[in-house]
């Protein structure tokens, strides 16, 4: 009995002290069951700088350290479905020697890397100094695409801070295949701040197939870029939505150009709105007519258009000036109201105020001249609304208001084309004043505005 259990005391001297070690089990459990973080160090010598593994207990999600003190998420969270196909995204694993020498995961093309520390370094203990100069960029490796984000919304992102200032401090952002093909290109970002980092982004579709990579190029003689937090895969799971953004369109024509990776857009807009008439002692003097409306705001040519309002009839007529007119066509889709009309002008023997402008849905109306020969009053720059009639003088006629022009909102989606021509209509100017009277208010111009969607 004694000699057996001198032979497991061997034993287990052996196996403490032992370099490797086989433990036959099929479940080890690490901790107690206290509220306490778990974690797992690997001594390499370096005291409480040996890389650890720990268990958030707050988080309940795996960290790792490579100085055992500044502890990052696990690229994949079991359980949620969140991956980063990234190896080494926060750039805290470097090799200074050796044929693996600098940040694993990660190359160039030129210039040079190097670790950034201290107040450098944009997250934890290290973050990626890149010096290069136009051309030059900084990539991944390449990474197998999980069959599980095949055809879904991905998103490539990075945090950076940059010691160079204008145009070069141009930072393009682009994502390659295994082959070497453009998946996604063209995110850019300029700063004139080193000391709060920007976040680059680009969303893409993912590929059914092969392997993706980030790049970063540099534009111009740049002093040098930080980088740090980086992302490559599915978008849903990066917890980083890209906002909406917005284009406005106050005046002229030109051409549209669709940002890359918008999935849809909004476009709602406005015709713009006829002129006010001038007043007169005369009912039959026609020289204070309005102004109507110079040509429709379109969008897309005859996709979308929001007719003109017209202008108010002289004092003679005294008509309030029509509203403008509304289309939609497909693939467009959504809701087009036509423009209201303006009011009539009043011949009367005592005095008389204006009508008040047509009001689009972007309100601004001209105002109504005060009776007493009060001028009508212009409707608001870009509301599409008309201009107010002038008031009339005694024993005379009060003008008439402007119409305002046609409304749409509308959604075009699916396959978008890469531009669109547009033209924002011009507002009609105000009736001149008649005998012994008042102008009238001028329209206002209509406007586009184009909502970007990215999810």
């Amino acid at each position: 009995m004694k000699n057996i259990l001198f032979l497991l005391i061997l034993l287990t001297g052996f196996f403490a002290s032992s370099a490797v070690q086989t433990q036959l089990a099929n479940k080890v459990i690490v901790g107690t069951a206290s509220s306490s973080d778990k974690t797992v160090e690997f001594n390499d010598g370096a005291g409480t700088a040996n890389p650890k593994i720990k268990l958030n207990s707050t988080t309940s999600v795996l960290q790792t350290s490579i100085n055992g003190v500044d502890f990052r998420n696990l690229n994949i969270y079991s359980g949620i479905g969140e991956t980063n196909l990234l190896d080494n995204n926060g750039f805290e694993v470097y090799r200074e020697f050796g044929p693996s020498a600098g940040f694993y995961g990660w190359l160039r093309s030129g210039g040079n890397t190097e670790v950034a520390t201290g107040s450098n370094a944009i997250t934890d203990s290290r973050s990626i100094r890149f010096n290069g100069t136009a051309g030059n960029y900084l990539y991944s490796l390449q990474y197998t695409v999980p069959k599980r984000i095949y055809g879904k919304e991905c998103l490539s992102k990075i945090n950076y801070t940059t010691g160079a200032f204008g145009a070069s401090a141009k930072v393009y952002m682009e994502v390659y295949d295994g082959g070497g093909a453009l998946v996604a290109g063209g995110a850019s970002y300029v700063t004139v701040s080193t000391s709060t980092p920007l976040e680059l982004k680009l969303n893409f579709t993912c590929p059914s197939s092969g392997t993706i990579g980030m790049r970063l190029t540099a534009v111009g003689s740049t002093l040098y870029h930080y980088f740090d937090d980086a992302f490559l895969g599915e978008a849903a799971t990066a917890k980083s939505p890209t906002s909406p953004t917005i284009q406005k369109f106050t005046s002229g024509s030109g051409t549209y150009t669709t940002p890359l990776n918008v999935k849809y857009i909004k476009v709602k807009m406005v015709g713009p709105g006829g002129g006010g008439a001038g007043s007169s002692t005369q009912a039959a003097d026609n020289y204070g007519a309005g102004g109507a409306g110079s040509g429709a705001t379109t969008f897309g040519t005859a996709l979308l258009s929001a007719g003109a309002g017209g202008g108010a009839g002289g004092p003679g007529s005294g008509a309030g000036g029509t509203g403008g007119s509304a289309s939609i066509s497909a693939p467009a889709f959504g809701t087009s109201i036509n423009g209201g009309s303006g009011s009539n002008g009043v011949p009367s023997s005592v005095q008389f105020p204006g009508g008040v402008g047509a009001v689009s849905l972007f309100g601004g109306a001209g105002k109504a001249g005060a009776y007493n020969v009060g001028a009508g009053g212009s409707a608001v720059v870009n509301s599409g609304s008309g201009g107010g009639g002038a008031g009339s003088p005694a024993s005379g006629a009060a003008g008439g208001s402007g119409g305002a022009g046609g409304y749409v909102e509308a959604f075009i989606a699916g396959t978008l084309s890469s531009s669109y021509s547009y033209s924002v209509g011009s507002g009609g100017t105000g009736g001149t004043a008649g005998t012994s009277g008042a102008a009238g208010g001028a329209g206002a111009s209509g406007i586009i505005i184009v909502e970007e969607y990215y999810q």
